[in-house]
């Protein structure tokens, strides 16, 4: 995956992710909207076939959101491999 921002405002970022589909940004957007700093998150795909997805996300540091988000994540995954390993 790639992650590339497109367009910087003061309280707004909109990123494009390389190689992700809706199941990764959906994950992403539905964590950002945890963040009660969050004022808004939502991501487009404007053609399926051809089109990366577009993360734009309004808050005061939106990068700082979006990697407290994915740190966030990441905890998560981490704690269902630990319980996926345990199965019998």
């Amino acid at each position: 995956m790639e992650v590339k921002l497109i367009k910087k405002k003061e309280n707004q970022a909109i990123v494009e992710i390389k190689g992700a589909d809706h199941t990764i940004v959906n994950a992403i957007r539905r964590e950002l909207w945890q963040d009660e700093k969050v004022d808004a998150a939502v991501y487009t795909i404007e053609h399926s076939l051809i089109s990366q997805p577009r993360l734009i996300v309004n808050t005061k540091n939106p990068k700082k959101a979006m990697i407290d988000a994915a740190e966030r994540l990441h905890k998560q995954n981490k704690e269902m491999e630990t319980l996926f390993k345990k199965l019998k």
